[in-house]
């Protein structure tokens, strides 16, 4: 038999260890736990290939020493006699062991740092001083540091937020989706920062929201464009010229945001943000008259002093309503509003005070609110700061979430509108506000709306819907050249099936007309300041570019608008509601091409609902309803699966029909254009 091995208990238990004895004791506060470098003495467990030759000779030994399986365990003491070295369980301290016991060369353990009591060790978590290394970019804390650690299981984190998380990739090095990742610095925005709100810059509570946007849209589009008396083209006799343009615009916005609050269960205590916007734009057209009033002013046109404040506003909260967070706030300020799902009615960043917040859990949402808009600038749409626009817009709407049955949300909406009567001029020195038809003279505007919306789905069909009342009067409407009463309404419905990665839809948008333009009553539908989400949206030749009435300067379709309501601008002019009316029925696709590529393909079919009002602007008979067929395309691009960097490339044409060709010619309109936008 081979002669026996003495080895103290600390050997004993690393070669135990080592080898993969179960039942071997744990040398620290948590299994696998790596002690720090600089207590590395006598009893901690190695953690890399190379072990302490004392250690690994003492393994060795052991696993010599081992008997085989037909040989009795000699040296293995009895069940009923105690462990010699094994401390008891009243004992605080492990015995020391005896300086003959331990092998010459062995590392010895420290007298008043016992193996088993050595310090607390969690994986990624510094202890006694080591620097804190946390995910991101958290920049410099501002919770005062407590007293040190004491208790060697214990280990103090005062600052709740800059927690260091533990080194592991779910994949090997490289590969997708490996968590925890480091920050590259402050302008990494992908992961946690102290710029984006996800770490305090003051206190436990206070943060910091810094949001950097660029929009580059780039533009080349077909209009009818009529080539004036002082044509581009020497010899040019018909009433239209050259169509083409080409529109270059470029909207930098820089958001700041500090908050108080721990916004991940509820909402924040008190905000205060401000975003500036700069502007620079560029337009090329082909013919005299269209990038200003005065023909002297060639063909292009730049634009590099657009500045705006889209953003600022200050939020409290006043009272929370119920234990599950249900709170009433209110926000006063230039701040952003959109009435209802699709932008139906009102879309605007506008001075006003708001109050909002919600009840039963975050079912019931509410808002009561009231703005006073500035003045836009006719190129980049901005707000021209401190501008009073002369118009006091109230809303008031209630969401109910789960109406019918989960999944659906219902939404019902009241608003006032009163713009008041004024004279104003856009960037071109043409006059918007009144419109240029009929009788323009100055007049009030006053109309109330009222609303029923919802958006969500029934089973696998996906329902989104809108109808709107409008009342009220015009003390002087310009094409009826009189005082009318206001009696129009507005639908849209828009049914969708998804099937894996594709969604088919069909939509239908409607918009009274007025038959009778002279009469005292005011048939068509106008919005506030619409900006409609609907039948493809941006993609969309109707939707984006819109058509102008080149003799009369007024919109016949807004852009950013589905409705026909002749208005000397949409973001300038007054609401008018002695107008043709629209309807609109479309089909289109939305499909998940991958997870970055999205393709939108619709098409649509737009005639008026009334075309007597047209016949007497234009001072024209028989007017045919038929607008014409939209054709669009659009892809969007997300490189990162992210909002970060996302590209849109788009393609849409009107084909004119009947109509069309009687107001304006026989000419296929396009637009193609691209836009990138960079958000940090």
């Amino acid at each position: 038999m081979a002669p026996f091995l003495r080895l103290s208990p600390l050997a004993v238990t690393s070669a135990l260890l080592l080898v993969g004895i179960p039942g071997a004791p744990a040398l620290v506060g948590a299994q696998g736990a790596e002690p720090p470098p600089s207590t590395q003495a006598a009893g901690s467990q190695a953690t890399s290939s190379e072990q302490p030759p004392a250690v690994a000779e003492a393994g060795a030994a052991v696993a010599a020493q081992e008997p085989k399986k037909d040989e009795p365990k000699a040296e293995e003491p009895k069940k009923e006699e105690p462990k010699a070295e094994e401390p008891k369980k009243d004992e605080p301290k492990a015995e020391e062991p005896k300086k003959d016991d331990a092998k010459p060369g062995a590392p010895k353990a420290e007298p008043d740092k016992p193996a088993s009591r050595q310090q607390l060790r969690i994986p990624g978590v510094p202890v006694l001083g080591e620097p804190v290394r946390v995910p991101g970019y958290p920049g410099p804390s501002t919770v005062p540091q407590r007293a040190p650690q004491s208790d060697p299981n214990f280990l103090p984190v005062p600052d709740r937020w800059r927690y260091p998380l533990p080194a592991w990739l779910r994949y090997p090095p490289g590969g997708q989706g490996a968590p925890f990742h480091r920050s590259r610095g402050w302008f990494d925005p992908f992961n946690q920062s102290v710029l984006k709100g996800d770490y305090p810059i003051l206190g436990q509570n206070t943060f910091l929201q810094l949001d950097v946007l660029s929009e580059t849209l780039v533009n080349a589009r077909s209009r009818y464009t009529p080539s004036g008396t002082s044509a581009a083209r020497p010899g040019s006799y018909t009433f239209f010229g050259g169509p083409n343009q080409v529109v270059v615009d470029q909207t930098f916005l820089l958001s700041t945001e500090v908050f108080h609050g721990d916004t991940s269960f509820k909402p924040k205590d008190w905000a205060i943000k401000f975003t500036p916007a700069l502007n620079v734009n560029f337009l090329n057209a082909r013919e005299q008259g269209v990038v200003d009033a005065d023909v002297r002013e060639f063909t292009t046109r730049t634009s590099l002093d657009s500045i705006g404040i889209e953003d600022l506003f200050g939020e409290y909260k006043i009272a929370d309503l119920s234990r599950n967070y249900d709170f009433l706030s209110v926000r006063t300020g230039v701040q952003p509003f959109n009435a209802d799902f699709r932008g139906f009615l009102f879309v605007n960043n506008s001075p006003g005070i708001r109050f909002f917040g919600n009840t039963k859990s975050n079912r019931n949402q509410f808002n009561l609110a009231y703005f006073r808009p500035w003045e836009k600038d006719t190129y980049s749409r901005l707000n021209r700061v401190g501008q009073d626009r002369g118009q006091d817009v109230f809303i008031a709407n209630f969401y109910r979430q789960d109406l019918f049955r989960p999944g659906y949300t219902g939404q019902i909406t009241a608003a006032y509108n009163h713009d008041h009567a004024s004279r104003h001029f856009n960037n071109d020195a043409i006059q918007v506000r009144p419109a240029l038809i009929g009788a323009a003279r100055p007049h009030d505007v006053r109309v109330g709306y009222i609303g029923f919306n919802g958006d969500g789905h029934f089973g696998r069909i996906n329902i989104s819907h809108s109808f709107y009342h409008a009342f009220g009067e015009d003390d002087f409407n310009p094409v009826a050249g009189r005082r009318v009463r206001i009696n129009a309404q507005m639908a849209a419905a828009e049914i969708s099936y998804d099937r894996d990665w594709y969604r088919v839809k069909a939509s239908v948008f409607y918009a009274s007309g007025d038959n009778r333009p002279n009469d005292s009553t005011a048939r068509g539908f106008d919005a506030i300041v619409d900006n409609p989400n609907f039948f493809g949206g941006p993609f969309s030749f109707i939707n984006s570019q819109g058509l102008r009435l080149t003799g009369a300067n007024v919109d016949l379709f807004g852009e950013n608008s589905l409705l026909a309501t002749l208005r000397g601008s949409k973001i300038e002019g007054q609401a008018n509601f002695v107008n043709p009316g629209v309807f609109i029925a479309g089909a289109g696709t939305d499909v998940e091409l991958t997870p970055k590529w999205k393709l939108s393909a619709n098409i649509n079919y737009i005639r008026f609902n009334q075309t007597r009002t047209l016949e007497v602007v234009l001072n024209q008979n028989n007017i045919s309803r038929s607008v014409g067929i939209d054709f669009s395309l659009g892809l969007r691009h997300r490189p990162f699966l992210n909002d970060n960097v996302i590209w849109f490339l788009g393609a849409s044409a009107l084909m004119p029909s009947r109509g069309v060709k009687e107001i304006f010619q026989d000419q296929t309109l396009y637009s193609v254009f691209t836009k990138v936008q960079l958000l940090f």
